[in-house]
C-alpha cells in the first residue's frame, strides 16, 4: 500500500490552541512551537513541522496519532478539505460572469490526487494563467468577487504546494482552527477535555493575541472554533462578523444548546455558515441526555425543526451534518437518527442535511478517558450486530433520501459493500510505573478457563494495543493465554531479539521469563517505567535461553489476574536490536491486544 501524500492537513490546516500550541490537527498531539511568542509563519515553517510533512511526502506515518486517524479513514485528503470552499468561491465566481470557466472548474479533478503527475502540472498551469486574466480588471469587481477571487488562488496555491510536497507550503494554515474559549456548556462523556477538566475550568483566548491568530485573514478560506464551540464564546458575533467581510465562511459545530431562534436568525440573515454540524448520539431522550450532560432532548428537536423552516424561509442553503458517535451504549440507535432527522425536516429542502457516524478516537491521555473509550469503543460490540444496524440504516437512508456517512470517508452503500471496514481498537502509547507486588501464576490450562489467544495480525509500531477482548469479572483469576511466536532470523536484515512476553497493569509490569517448568515460562515482576523496562529488561531477557529460540510456543498456561486493577494490556513478539531506534521510539513486531474486565 502506498502511503506516499496519505494525509494534507499540514499542508492546510493549522490549530491553535489558546496557551500558544500550534498543531497540525485536533487528532495529533504534536506541538510544532508556539504561535504566541514565535507568531504563526514561524511555526508553520518550523524544522519540526517540516520534518512531519516529509515523513508524509515519503508515505511513513509521523507518530502513532497519525497511524491510528489513517485506520480510522479520518485522514483528511484534498477534496475533503478544499472541495467544499472552492464550491462556494467559485460558485460565486460563475454567477458573477453568467458562466463557467472550464480552465477554473477543473482544479477540483486535483483533489482526489496525493502527488503530482504531467496531467496535474498542466490542469494548474491552465489554472493559474485563467485567475490572472479575471485578476487583471479585479478593481472593478465587487468587493465579494475579488474576495472569491482571492480565496480560490489560495486553494489553487495549497493544491500545487501539497501535490508537489513542497515542505514548507507558502500559505499559512489557510484552514485556520482557533481555541477562543476552552469551556463548555455541556459535559459530554465521550469528551477528552471531560476528563482533563478543561470544559469546566478552561480559560478564553487572550484578546492581545486575536490579530495574530488570525494572521493573512485575506489567506483563510475556511474557520473553525475547536475546544469547545463558537456559541459559547461571548464575543462569537464580533468575530464571525470579522471573518465573513473578509469573505471567510464558517463551519461551526454545536451541541446545539445554544442553538436558539435568536442565533440561528443571526447565522441565517448574515449568511455566516457554510457547515453547521450538530453533535447527536441517540435518537432517544433518555440515551442522548445520559451521553450529553445538559443537552436538553425537547428543547433541541424543536430548535432543529426551526433551523429547517427560517433556512427555508430565507432561501439559504449550507450544509447541516448530524455527528453520532458510535459507542457500545447507542450503536443501535444510528437509524432511529436518520428517521428523526428526516420527521424533523419535513417538506423544507433546505438545509442540506448528511448524518454521519464517527468511532471513539484515541487520543492518548487522561487515562479515565483512555478507559472509557476502552469500556465504549465499538470493537466490543457483536459485528453481526453492527453490519445489522447499518444495513437497517442504509434502508432508512434509500427511503427518506437523506445522505449517510460511515467514519467520515464512506458513503454507507459502499461501506457495506465493502464488507463493512470498521475502524479496528485505536492504539495506544502506555508507559507504567510497576509497584506491585503480587505474581501471577503460570501453569498448565484447567478446565473452566476463559481462553484469550486471539488470531491477531503482526503490528510494528511503538507499544500499541490494537485489539480489545472482554473477560468477565469472576473469571479474573482463570484465563488461559498460548500465542505462538514465529519470528524470523532478521527483520529486514537486522537481527532479531525475541521477548515472549510482557503483560502491563495499572501498576505491574510483569515480563515472561525461560525458568518456569517443563519449558513454560514463569512470570518475573519488574519495577520501574515500562521505557527502562524496555531498555534493559527486554535485552537482557532476550539474551537467554528462551531469547535465542526463533519459534517458540509460549505455552499453554493459566494467567491469575485477579490482582489486576483496571484494564490489563498483553504483548507478545520480539524486538529489532537495537532497542530504541534512531528517532529513539520502541519498535515492537508482534501482537498486542487489551483485556477488559465486563
Amino acid at each position: 500500500m502506498d502511503l506516499k501524500g496519505f494525509c494534507a492537513a499540514p499542508w492546510v490546516e493549522g490549530v491553535l490552541y489558546q496557551n500558544g500550541d500550534l498543531r497540525t490537527c485536533c487528532r495529533n498531539g504534536t506541538v510544532f512551537g508556539n504561535w504566541q511568542t514565535l507568531g504563526l509563519p514561524n511555526n508553520w515553517h518550523s524544522e519540526k513541522f517540516i520534518n512531519f510533512r516529509k515523513s508524509i511526502v515519503d508515505g511513513q506515518f509521523p507518530d502513532n496519532s497519525c497511524k491510528n486517524c489513517y485506520h480510522n479513514g479520518t485522514v483528511r485528503s484534498l477534496i475533503g478539505e478544499l472541495s467544499g470552499p472552492f464550491s462556494v468561491y467559485s460558485q460565486i465566481i460563475f454567477a458573477f460572469f453568467n458562466k463557467e470557466r472550464p480552465e477554473i472548474e477543473k482544479l477540483s479533478s486535483l483533489f482526489t490526487l496525493k502527488q503530482a503527475n504531467n496531467q496535474s502540472e498542466k490542469v494548474l498551469t491552465l489554472y493559474f494563467s485563467a485567475l490572472q486574466d479575471l485578476e487583471a480588471q479585479s478593481f472593478s469587481y465587487p468587493l465579494e468577487i475579488q474576495q472569491a477571487l482571492k480565496k480560490i488562488s489560495v486553494i489553487g496555491q495549497v493544491t500545487k504546494a501539497f501535490l508537489e510536497g513542497n515542505l514548507k507550503p507558502p500559505i499559512v494554515a489557510p484552514f485556520r482552527q482557533v481555541q477562543l474559549v476552552a469551556k463548555c456548556n455541556a459535559r459530554c462523556i465521550q469528551c477528552p477535555g471531560l476528563y482533563t477538566g478543561e470544559i469546566i475550568n478552561g480559560p478564553a483566548l487572550d484578546e492581545k493575541y486575536i490579530e495574530e491568530a488570525f494572521f493573512q485573514v485575506e489567506n483563510i478560506f475556511d474557520f473553525f472554533m475547536m475546544g469547545s464551540e463558537l456559541l459559547v464564546y461571548k464575543r462569537w458575533k464580533k468575530i464571525a462578523d470579522y471573518l465573513v467581510s473578509n469573505g471567510v465562511k464558517l463551519s461551526i459545530s454545536t451541541n446545539g444548546i445554544r442553538l436558539i431562534p435568536e442565533n440561528i436568525r443571526y447565522l441565517i440573515d448574515n449568511q455566516i455558515v457554510r457547515v453547521l454540524n450538530i453533535s447527536m448520539d441517540a435518537a432517544t431522550k433518555e440515551t442522548l441526555e445520559s451521553i450529553r450532560i445538559n443537552v436538553k432532548f425537547d428543547e433541541l428537536l424543536k430548535n432543529i425543526a426551526f433551523l429547517f423552516r427560517y433556512a427555508t424561509e430565507k432561501k439559504y442553503d449550507f450544509n447541516l451534518s448530524i455527528s453520532f458517535v458510535l459507542m457500545k451504549r447507542n450503536y443501535d440507535e444510528f437509524p432511529k437518527l436518520v428517521k428523526l432527522m428526516n420527521q424533523l425536516r419535513g417538506d423544507n429542502p433546505f438545509p442540506r442535511v448528511q448524518v454521519y457516524c464517527q468511532s471513539l478516537e484515541n487520543y492518548g491521555s487522561p487515562e479515565e478517558y483512555v478507559d472509557f473509550v476502552s469500556r465504549e469503543h465499538h470493537t466490543l460490540i457483536d459485528k453481526a450486530d453492527l453490519v445489522k444496524t447499518f444495513k437497517e440504516t442504509l434502508k432508512i437512508s434509500k427511503s427518506t433520501g437523506i445522505q449517510v456517512a460511515a467514519f467520515y470517508s464512506h458513503q454507507l452503500e459502499k461501506f457495506i459493500e465493502d464488507g463493512c471496514p470498521f475502524p479496528p481498537s485505536p492504539i495506544f502509547t502506555k508507559v507504567t510505573s510497576a509497584t506491585a507486588l503480587v505474581l501471577p501464576t503460570s501453569k498448565r490450562k484447567s478446565s473452566g478457563t476463559v481462553d484469550i489467544s486471539p488470531t491477531l495480525e503482526p503490528q510494528k509500531t511503538i507499544i500499541p494495543f490494537a485489539y480489545v477482548i472482554t473477560v468477565p469479572k469472576k473469571e479474573k483469576s482463570n484465563v488461559t493465554f498460548s500465542p505462538n511466536l514465529m519470528v524470523p532470523q532478521s527483520d529486514q536484515g537486522i537481527p532479531v531479539k525475541l521477548f515472549a512476553c510482557i503483560i502491563i497493569g495499572k501498576k505491574e509490569v510483569y515480563i515472561a521469563s525461560p525458568n518456569g517448568p517443563f519449558g513454560l515460562v514463569s512470570w518475573v515482576l519488574h519495577s520501574g517505567t515500562l521505557e527502562s523496562l524496555l531498555k534493559e529488561g527486554i535485552p537482557a531477557f532476550a539474551n537467554s535461553t528462551l531469547g535465542e529460540l526463533q519459534n517458540f510456543n509460549l505455552g499453554l498456561h493459566c494467567l491469575d489476574l485477579s490482582d489486576f486493577n483496571g484494564i490489563v494490556d498483553i504483548f507478545t513478539g520480539y524486538m529489532n536490536s537495537p532497542i530504541l531506534s534512531e528517532t529513539n521510539k520502541l519498535e515492537f513486531v508482534g501482537t498486542s491486544f487489551r483485556v477488559a474486565f465486563s
